[in-house]
């Protein structure tokens, strides 16, 4: 009797629990249901593909920009084992392991319908909890404890690591969109060229053509939100054969296995559709365009470096012609032949010994001392003599060459400093890094490393980014450079003030200086507006708690206006021009005596 009246007590506590927790989310309206509905058609794609930390970092994404705000998810050794209700206007999505989103179509409530609820879904719990507790008590008294076997008290394991968070996983796809990112692209594409027997395949590459008016004029919070919009409709894609990537910025492919140029062809002009529907950020309503290039292997290439840089040539000649997208051809391999070629000697001067590093000196303003010196790279072509940085680091960056260079100069520029201590110079170095660079999430391990081999203390590697780094994705890079701080070395944004994000970003970037661009020093002297510009920054960092340094300084007329304004370090010819090693060993050590003599 006891126990059926516990029973009964226990179920209705149980209903009236129920009812007060189910509840509906409150939904807005119709675009906003709707974008609810494509997120949550995201996340049961993920899940039925077993992409567990992909939903989970969609949901993340959803519950962080408010677009979704009554989901649930509860894990359970790894797995999503339920989600709960979630409102949107695009019905059921079915899910693996009895997972549900079920989306409610209901009108939202007024803010006094939706308080009287909440206080009568309150006291029905209470009801139910009292409920339930009055009968385990009165059932108490007529149970007997089990007598269970001793057992020894279990050490607390520690909870099982978030796949989201995972360095496998982080290392292959891009924290923004939650599509596969380039290293994924590259394990894929070189994947399938092995395979291919008789059949064709298609890399379509692809970047927006007004996403930089969009981060001007809105902020760099609108574009996020329209990248991520773009690689919801861009992941609709997806499919067995069909692997969507971005691949860092605005710039996005698709690898299409058993293409042929009509099949790419009808899969870029679907896609352009796609992105032609406008899209709601901010409030407001954008269109945008994209330019596509198309290149296929084995007919444009036979290796993957050869098919991206074809795709790459062919998206900027529809970019070039205004015709959305356009074919790789022969004459634009006829064009781009020598680009393509310099492309295949850069990586053999990486890896042959053609490369060398000059090191330009950085003085102390007040002192006049020296306070480091700056690595910058050069090529001398065994053919073409002297070929300007300008020419192949964007041909590095464009031909996934920049990590092996970057590596390259960062590992020879320790090993110099180490050769200097060991002859009493101790003497920091800065090395550039790409924003290509600051979205691998290995790099901060290979700076690790490279100290580790040559036996160097951190703080003598300082690390130069330019603001572009900051547009590529900022949330990785944000990281990235946190954890290359944690190591020790310092970080100093490049050119500062030549683009247009970095204010928005120095409160949260641990940088440690600012670099003027070399175009405001050099004008300080004729523009007063360069020269308050000078100073603008210049106090800006020190509010901040930042060095500023100057390059570009030409004669002592510039130093000392500079000194005026405040600057902590300078850079220039006044100083030094960039030298090789030997001669810059000779001119440290000439300086490091004149200055002991003095």
């Amino acid at each position: 009797m006891v126990l059926r009246r516990f029973l009964i007590m226990l179920v209705i506590g149980g209903l009236l629990a129920g009812a007060s927790a189910a509840g509906y989310y409150m939904g807005g309206n119709g675009q906003a249901t709707a974008q609810r509905a494509s997120i949550l058609r995201q996340i049961g794609r993920r899940l039925n593909n077993k992409d567990t930390a992909g939903a989970r970092l969609v949901l993340a994404q959803a519950v962080d920009s408010g677009a979704i705000t009554g989901a649930e998810l509860r894990v359970r050794s790894g797995h999503v084992t339920r989600v709960g209700e979630v409102s949107g206007s695009g019905g059921s999505v079915a899910l693996p392991r009895g997972a549900t989103l079920r989306l409610s179509t209901k009108p939202p409530l007024s803010g006094l319908a939706h308080l009287e609820m909440l206080i009568a879904g309150l006291l029905l719990v209470v009801a139910a909890a009292a409920a339930m507790a009055i009968a385990i008590g009165r059932l108490l008294p007529h149970l007997r404890r089990p007598q269970l076997p001793a057992r020894k008290p279990r050490k607390p394991s520690r909870l099982p690591a978030t796949p989201a968070l995972d360095t496998e996983y982080l290392a292959r796809h891009d924290a923004l969109t939650g599509l596969p990112n380039r290293v994924l692209l590259r394990e894929e594409a070189q994947r399938l060229i092995m395979r291919l027997n008789g059949d064709a395949m298609a890399l379509i590459l692809m970047d927006l053509n007004e996403f930089k008016e969009v981060n001007d004029t809105l902020g760099h919070f609108a574009g996020d939100q329209l990248l991520r919009q773009v690689g919801e409709r861009l992941a609709g894609f997806t499919t067995e054969s069909t692997l969507v990537t971005r691949l860092g910025g605005d710039e996005f492919a698709i690898l299409r296995s058993q293409a042929d140029a009509v099949t790419a062809a009808q899969l870029a002009m679907r896609v352009g559709e796609s992105l032609r529907r406008p899209f709601l950020v901010s409030g407001m309503t954008l269109e945008i365009d994209a330019s596509m290039g198309i290149a296929l292997a084995p007919l444009h290439a036979a290796d993957y470096d050869g098919l991206l840089q074809r795709a790459d040539s062919a998206m900027y000649a529809a970019k070039r012609n205004h015709t959305g997208i356009a074919m790789h051809t022969r004459e634009q391999e006829a064009d781009n032949s020598q680009k393509l070629a310099l492309a295949s000697d850069l990586r053999r001067a990486i890896e042959g010994g053609q490369l060398s590093l000059y090191y330009q000196p950085k003085a102390t303003l007040r002192t006049g001392d020296i306070s480091g010196v700056e690595a910058l790279v050069r090529w001398k072509h065994p053919d073409r003599g002297m070929i300007s940085p300008d020419q192949f680091i964007p041909l590095a960056e464009r031909s996934g060459l920049i990590n092996l260079l970057s590596m390259w100069v960062l590992k020879t520029a320790l090993r110099q400093v180490a050769d200097w201590k060991r002859m009493g110079l101790v003497m920091p170095v800065s090395v550039n890094l790409s924003a290509r660079d600051l979205i691998d999430v290995r790099l901060p391990d290979e700076i690790e490393a490279a100290l580790h081999e040559a036996k160097v203390a951190s703080e003598l590697l300082e690390v130069e980014i330019t603001e572009s780094v900051l547009t590529a994705d900022p949330a990785r890079a944000r990281a990235i450079v946190t954890r290359i701080g944690e190591l020790g070395p310092t970080t100093t944004i490049d050119d500062f003030g030549a683009g247009y994000s970095s204010l928005a970003y120095l409160k949260n970037l641990p940088v440690h200086a600012l670099k003027i661009d070399r175009s405001f020093v050099l004008g300080m002297t004729d523009n007063e507006h360069d020269a308050t510009i000078v100073h603008a920054v210049v106090d800006l960092a020190h509010n901040l708690g930042l060095r500023v340094v100057a390059e570009g300084a030409e004669d002592m007329t510039v130093w000392e206006r500079l000194r005026l304004a405040g600057c902590d370090e300078v850079q220039g010819f006044v100083l030094a021009q960039p030298m090789p090693s030997a001669q810059a060993t000779d001119w440290l050590s000439r300086r490091r005596q004149s200055s002991n003599a003095a």
